[in-house]
């Protein structure tokens, strides 16, 4: 299976077209046999099979909320996922965010192969499973643009407010109901471009399986963290500033040396060269370094 049977009626250029101008795509295409054989829950299982607590690519939640991993295992000292924990703990209704599996199995290594050549950013495959009825996560949005695929039962989507910028850890205020602008369902086959710093809330009412693709466009202050990153490196980015301010010359000379080390600095090292480094970079990551991408919870208190 391509990336194309995958997306089933939906276009390639479609789905670049939402991502570039941050803009909600729910396509509603029925279809969900194609998918069935490929990426059902055997194949959520198998996956699941491999991981273990000790790994950043397994979250749980439970009444939107995160758990302890180690209510999968049964014990706080074990690291591997004990059967019995988990059925009885899916039975209470939780739901399992499984990412980086684009190395636990070749249908899906091959379609993030397929991916980051079509999008040319990093990108990362997920399992997004929810078991009985209950709100997957607490209001909150993504850093990420993430393409989602329904590929059984059905997921109901609460859009909050509109797109907005994302900061590293920013905590928005507490989400009021009537912020809620839109509200569908997908069912098996559906697709789904949901841009990142959209505010969205999901409930299940029966389990529920997708298939996300995480595409992690590098934001601008990516590039200036890498930027400072470099800069360490570069004696003329350790000279103190002059000890008394009110030297006029010896400031205005202090203010001229530093602007031009930044300019040199990012003559050296542009935009270009950061985006493909990032690529590179993003094709050689294994689940057991990779870090989730974060995510912020509108209903925190701070």
């Amino acid at each position: 299976m391509n990336l194309s049977d995958l997306l089933g009626p939906v276009a390639l250029a479609d789905i670049t077209a939402a991502i570039q101008e941050r803009r909600l795509l729910h396509q509603p295409c029925g279809q969900g046999e194609r998918l069935s054989s490929r990426f059902s829950w055997e194949r959520f299982v198998s996956i699941l099979n491999l991981q273990s607590t000790d790994m950043t690519g397994i979250r749980v939640f439970k009444d939107g909320r995160r758990v302890p991993l180690d209510w999968l295992t049964g014990r706080p000292a074990e690291v591997s996922i004990d059967g019995d924990a988990f059925k009885a703990l899916a039975q209470q209704g939780i739901s399992v965010v499984l990412n980086r599996i684009e190395h636990r199995a070749k249908e899906v290594h091959d379609l993030w192969r397929e991916a980051r050549e079509i999008f040319a950013c990093p990108l990362q495959m997920a399992y997004f499973a929810n078991f009985g009825p209950g709100y997957a996560l607490n209001a909150h949005f993504d850093r990420d643009d993430i393409v989602i695929i329904q590929i059984a039962g059905r997921k109901e989507w609460e859009i909050i407010g509109e797109v907005v910028d994302v900061a590293p850890n920013r905590k928005p205020t507490r989400v009021d109901d009537d912020a809620v602008t839109r509200r569908f369902v997908m069912t098996p086959g559906d697709v789904l471009v949901l841009p990142y710093g959209l505010a969205h809330r999901c409930h299940t009412p029966e389990a529920s399986l997708q298939l996300g693709m995480l595409v992690e466009r590098p934001h601008g202050w990516d590039y200036f963290k890498r930027l400072v990153e470099l800069a360490g490196s570069r004696p003329e980015f350790r000279r103190p500033a002059p000890v008394d301010r009110r030297d006029k010359a010896a400031v205005d000379r202090y203010d001229e040396e530093l602007r031009q080390a930044v300019v040199a600095l990012m003559d050296s090292y542009g935009p270009r060269q950061f985006l493909a480094e990032a690529l590179r970079g993003s094709g050689n990551r294994t689940i057991t370094l990779a870090d989730l991408p974060p995510t912020v919870d509108l209903n925190a208190d701070d």
